[in-house]
């Protein structure tokens, strides 16, 4: 009895086991493998890996050379005249298929300008600025750079995660800084990918931070913000816009994607409590010769129109990343742009 009792427990073991397994390989999101680039000199995405995502939208990226994805790859190989897309996680848009993203619908429209993107969660307005001399030297083709802004959070001085670059002040300055990858993940990521254990790496990640704090975590928290005077924001971004045009000799244009329309209480709020300090950046930028598009007409329009939120998933709420019609925006936007730009 005990036997027949034994050999039920551990069937019923293996079962839950293999279930888990099944249901976490299709409904979790990915481990992303992370290696070093002796090229750019930094650690990067693993080329060959595949990133999974579903907490939000479903999509998979595949990884080419230094990081970028699969179509981002083959656009730095081209000889054609290419600017970089850089931004964070609303940029790298893996929560939509990559040929929905705003890089590849804009060289859909393009023929004598492509564009490929280099972003990633939690990169700050100072990490673009130490990358972009790294990656303008994999190819003389490189002719600007285009840096997604949603909100204006990320030009804040002293608002990056604690790991990542700093913008500063007092005296204001740019500090560079890495966001290293564990000895741990080096080592297992890879498995972990391969093989789709993300349930046991997760159920590790939680063990190791909430329980035994095995392994050392970066901080995630945010440097307090400092509450700047309108004289002082104007000096902070004077001193970024041209530290940001004296890193590069090709061209440079911030896009601003707006924080509204979004969901706040059950409601939609269309009022951009933004409005002031952004005319006050865009004006900053064009006494600087530095290009500036503002997309808050056209996702005003679009959600009075349609009433299509540029954010949120089938399987998510209207308040996070940017969907399709997002990259869709950011993407007509660009072509609008350089449609008219005198080359």
């Amino acid at each position: 009895m005990l036997k027949r009792g034994s050999i039920h427990w551990g069937g019923g073991f293996i079962f839950a086991c293999l279930f888990t397994w099944a249901v976490s390989a299709i409904f979790c999101n990915g481990v992303m493998p992370m290696s070093w680039d002796s090229e750019l000199g930094m650690y990067v995405r693993s080329e060959g890996a595949v990133l999974r995502w579903r907490s939000e939208g479903w999509a998979d990226t595949r990884i080419g050379a230094h990081g970028l994805n699969a179509s981002g790859d083959a656009v730095l190989k081209s000889r054609i005249p290419k600017f970089i897309l850089w931004g964070d996680s609303y940029a790298d848009g893996v929560q939509v298929d990559d040929s929905l993203r705003a890089a590849n619908l804009f060289n859909a429209s393009s023929q004598r300008l492509k564009a490929f993107t280099v972003a990633n969660g939690g990169l700050s307005v100072a990490d673009y600025y130490f990358a972009i001399p790294r990656y303008e030297r994999l190819g003389n083709d490189i002719e600007g750079h285009v840096i997604l802004l949603v909100g204006l959070e990320d030009v804040l001085p002293g608002h990056q995660v604690a790991c990542h670059s700093r913008f500063l002040t007092a005296p204001l300055r740019l500090e560079e800084s890495a966001c290293l990858p564990s000895k741990l993940s080096l080592e297992y990521a890879s498995l972990v990918s391969r093989f789709r254990l993300e349930s046991l790496f997760e159920l590790y990640r939680s063990l190791a931070k909430y329980r035994f704090r095995l392994t050392a975590m970066h901080a995630e928290e945010r440097r307090p913000v400092p509450n700047l005077s309108k004289t002082e924001l104007h000096r902070s971004w004077a001193f970024l816009v041209d530290s940001f045009k004296r890193q590069t000799a090709g061209f440079l244009v911030f896009v601003y994607v707006p924080i509204v329309p979004a969901l706040e209480r059950g409601r939609i709020v269309t009022v951009n409590p933004e409005e002031e300090s952004k005319i006050l950046f865009k004006r900053i930028c064009q006494d600087s010769g530095v290009g500036f598009i503002d997309l808050s007409q056209a996702f005003k329009k679009a959600y009075a129109e349609g009433e299509h939120m540029p954010r949120g998933f089938f399987n998510a709420p209207p308040t996070g990343h940017l969907n399709a019609d997002g990259q869709r925006l950011v993407a007509a936007s660009l072509i609008e742009y350089f449609s008219g730009r005198t080359r």
